[in-house]
């Protein structure tokens, strides 16, 4: 789960009035091409989308923003990956109601667009490229449990927000929304860890993991070739998990332009 979401409740409470995030928001528009839907929470979204081909506006699919606004409605959070997927494809459809499409996400986003891709598929549109960044894969469910755990994850919450002024003064409200966040955290997490692939994508996906995921990319570019035609490029980018995006979004941005020129030469298109 990328730390961005966390960054992001810290500048919450130095905030009073914060305007919602929409689970699917244009962070780049206009242009004649299709779009690109990008799955995640990242705020530096907007800097990779900056890279895009010209012509080519970017949404992104925000997996937390959505879980927020169920909560915020008091309506139960989702609680699968195949859940959060048709709410999306719905989102997807009122911006381009057919195919091609070009589908990419991050950590839970990662996930979240392999099913919107399989989805997609299933109903006869055409997907032009899949492409998956810092993707998880459990092929163990036991696996690191512990990291999902809420009690984890609020303390993980409560390191950033200790070194903030603020953090002296919170209220109510305030310990409210972490306690919430660390809830909508664990609901993606749970939800990520328990996904199981119903079907094969016919076609081809790009996976791209930082430099610190280096040592487990074999296996988990095994696991993921399980679950698709073929594994394309599985690239290994400088940087770590926690950072990258921060450091340097201009890397990714560029791999996923590379993506697309193919797909658009015919290259790498799914059918």
């Amino acid at each position: 789960f990328q730390d961005g979401t966390i960054e992001h409740l810290a500048r919450l409470l130095d905030e009073e009035d914060v305007k919602a995030a929409a689970p699917c928001a244009a962070i780049r528009t206009g242009g004649r091409m299709p779009p690109f839907f990008a799955g995640g929470s990242h705020p530096r979204y907007v800097d990779i989308a900056a890279r895009l081909p010209s012509g080519q506006a970017c949404y992104r699919l925000d997996v937390y923003a959505l879980q927020s606004e169920r909560r915020a409605q008091g309506r139960a959070l989702y609680t699968s990956i195949e859940d959060l997927a048709v709410r999306f494809v719905e989102e997807i459809r009122r911006v381009q109601p057919h195919g091609p499409y070009y589908l990419g996400g991050g950590c839970e986003g990662a996930t979240v667009a392999f099913e919107i891709a399989r989805l997609l598929q299933a109903e006869g549109e055409s997907i032009a490229c899949v492409v998956m960044w810092t993707t998880p894969t459990w092929p163990d469910r036991t696996t690191r449990f512990w990291h999902g755990l809420p009690s984890v994850r609020l303390f993980r919450q409560l390191k950033v927000l200790l070194g903030r002024e603020s953090v002296w003064s919170l209220g109510l409200r305030e310990w409210r929304m972490l306690l919430g966040h660390a809830l909508i955290e664990y609901r993606i997490i749970r939800a990520t860890r328990n996904y199981r692939q119903a079907s094969k994508l016919d076609g081809s996906i790009r996976l791209i993991w930082p430099a610190n995921a280096a040592p487990w990319v074999e296996a988990m570019t095994e696991h993921w070739g399980k679950y698709a035609t073929e594994v394309a490029e599985s690239l290994v980018l400088p940087g770590h998990h926690d950072t990258w995006l921060d450091e340097d979004p201009g890397a990714l941005g560029d791999q996923l332009a590379e993506c697309v020129d193919r797909a658009q030469d015919g290259r790498r298109t799914v059918r």
